[in-house]
């Protein structure tokens, strides 16, 4: 199957719920969807696959559904084993498409290098491509945009293997190997490893993928753990570590000392607070922080760091119980450590 990524600026008019299923299954006008669908149900059909996942259209979006909370727990497992993902880059909303006319910004030519061989035996009659173009910003290669900025978009963007990426200026293909763009040009994808043993090593990845997140824009704040549980579970896996509300136990004590880098102190109980009346998380969790607020830790590649209290328990009341990667209503930490007096 093809899943499609974007942006939810401007919801589908057609969406899938208890009133809608009827008339979805006995079959839908091309015409009847919004842009950013139609373009992906045609690059799909291009692409000779079957199905196409779009969220709006395979979960059901009624309120008092419980289908949202079971699928999203399986977000790795519907972008990663996609085929291919799409990702309308530059669309800021549904309505407005992918597959528009483009500027032209550079002219592909048919090259044989006949020059470079005296012998025509030894000929290669294989045809080359040149790509002529009078200059080109290197800005237009990068993969940035209003679907950059979304905070669902981070996991749909790492979970795939395969990505198929439309800006205004070219596609762009990207797997585990390569980035290749229209105009001709590829390079390898930088790849983030774990470089060694050291606890703090081994958490480094997670901190940063944190500082990443958190600066995104989401509809409800309240989905910010829920849009992050798919890349949790494989780190989880990874690491052999319990996961509360965004933390894991083992380098607890390290995952609580983050701060909302250039946040203002607003009061709980004050209406201008982002998150004023949505819980969104424990409060020792960076996912309680308000939106468009990046959680920076400091410590996070210190292998210095040695934790003078200790974690003696932790509790997580989830939304979903069967989702120990989901979202929390609330939770409690109980920590022993020294006392210092203070005048």
């Amino acid at each position: 199957w093809v899943a499609l990524s974007y942006c939810w600026g401007g919801e589908p008019s057609l969406k899938l719920t208890k009133l809608t299923i009827r008339t979805l299954t006995q079959g839908i006008p091309l015409d009847r969807f919004e842009a950013t669908i139609r373009d992906a149900i045609l690059v799909t059909r291009g692409l000779g696959i079957t199905y196409l996942w779009v969220d709006a259209l395979c979960i059901f979006q009624d309120e008092d559904s419980s289908d949202w909370n079971e699928q999203s727990s399986k977000m790795s497992e519907i972008y990663g084993g996609s085929t291919v993902t799409i990702v309308a880059a530059d669309s800021s909303s549904v309505t407005e498409g992918f597959l528009q006319q483009r500027e032209l910004q550079y002219i592909a030519m048919d090259w044989l290098p006949s020059t470079m061989f005296s012998d025509k035996s030894q000929l290669n009659t294989d045809t080359r491509h040149v790509y002529l173009s009078p200059s080109w910003n290197p800005d237009k290669d990068k993969m940035v945009g209003p679907w950059s900025k979304r905070g669902w978009t981070m996991q749909e963007g790492l979970l795939p293997n395969r990505l198929l990426f439309y800006t205004s200026y070219q596609m762009a293909w990207k797997c585990r190997t390569v980035i290749k763009y229209e105009r001709g040009a590829a390079c390898e994808p930088s790849a983030e490893v774990i470089r060694g043993e050291s606890i703090s090593e081994r958490y480094r990845l997670w901190y940063e993928l944190v500082e990443d997140y958190t600066p995104r824009h989401f509809k409800y704040i309240q989905d910010r753990l829920i849009a992050i549980s798919g890349l949790a579970k494989i780190f989880g896996d990874l690491i052999s570590d319990q996961y509360f509300a965004g933390l894991w136990k083992r380098d607890m004590v390290r995952g609580l000392v983050w701060h909302a880098s250039g946040a203002k102190l607003i009061p709980n109980n004050s209406t201008d607070n982002p998150s004023f009346h949505v819980n969104t998380a424990p409060s020792w969790s960076w996912a309680s922080v308000g939106s468009n607020v990046a959680v920076v830790n400091d410590h996070a590649d210190q292998d210095g760091f040695r934790a003078l209290a200790k974690i003696e328990d932790v509790e997580v009341e989830l939304v979903n119980p069967s989702n120990p990667f989901g979202a929390a209503n609330a939770g409690s930490v109980i920590i022993t450590g020294p006392l210092a007096r203070l005048s």
